[in-house]
């Protein structure tokens, strides 16, 4: 498959709009949605506390993190044939990390 297949598969995934309740993208519709409220959260954060990251935050921090984890550990099971789960999990530690969560040890 041409590298450009898979990139071009992966940005419509994340770009849909839509639910897919059938196999075999039931899983990463979900996955992706799951992704895209927890990166909505930091955002929020961000808008609601301008000087400070969710990941610093004492109380909301380690949850946080704690989805992106998990996030992490469900691109291990079922994840459909669209998704690329090296860029996901690329992007979710990325995201951990613009966000104060230190990920050199995940």
């Amino acid at each position: 498959m041409p590298i450009a297949d898979y990139k071009v598969r992966h940005a419509t995934t994340l770009a849909r709009t839509e639910i897919k309740t059938s196999a075999p993208n039931a899983h990463e519709t979900a996955i992706v949605a799951m992704y895209k409220a927890w990166i909505w959260y930091a955002i929020a954060y961000k808008m609601a506390y301008a000087d400070s990251e969710v990941g610093h935050d004492g109380v909301l921090g380690e949850p946080w993190k704690d989805i992106g984890l998990a996030l992490l550990a469900l691109l291990n099971g079922e994840t459909g044939r669209d998704m690329d789960c090296g860029t996901m999990d690329h992007d979710i530690r990325a995201a951990m990390s613009a966000r104060g969560i230190d990920t050199s040890e995940l």
